[in-house]
């Protein structure tokens, strides 16, 4: 009977210690260490202008631009040291008409900026308004 038993526990056993799901050692705790945190998502618009941001390595910045009325769009949205902040793609994202989408992800401890540009985007040779554009800025620190 206890040949039984003994059989029936390690055939149980067999398939979690040879996947790796199952693994004891000596002196180790019974349950899993929990993972660290993903610090949220920072989201900022034009409001934002002039601010200076401190976020962690890993965390990520969305970013989001109104259009104003009349010909003025926003446009090339940049970090100043992609090494440090660095441009995400997200291929789900969908604005509407005069809104410019972005986000970036802070890759190192380090200093860097976003910016954009808001002005007429008049095609090559073309007349274009005499409008003073608008400079967007945001100083992100990244820490960790």
């Amino acid at each position: 009977m206890r040949r039984l038993l003994v059989l029936l526990v390690s055939t149980a056993m067999l398939p979690l210690v040879a996947c790796g799901h199952f693994v004891l050692t000596p002196g180790s705790p019974s349950s899993p260490t929990p993972s660290p945190t993903v610090p949220p998502v920072i989201s900022i618009t034009e409001a934002d202008q002039g601010r200076t941001l401190q976020i962690v390595t890993g965390q990520e910045i969305d970013v989001v631009l109104h259009g104003q009325p009349g010909p003025l769009v926003w446009h090339s949205l940049r970090s100043s040291d992609p090494s440090v902040l660095a441009p995400e793609v997200n291929s789900a994202a969908t604005a509407m008409q005069g809104v410019l989408l972005g986000a970036f992800r802070a890759l190192k401890p380090g200093h860097a900026q976003i910016t954009a540009v808001s002005g007429p985007i008049c095609p090559p040779g073309a007349m274009c308004p005499m409008v003073a554009e608008r400079l967007f800025v945001v100083d992100v620190i990244v820490t960790r």
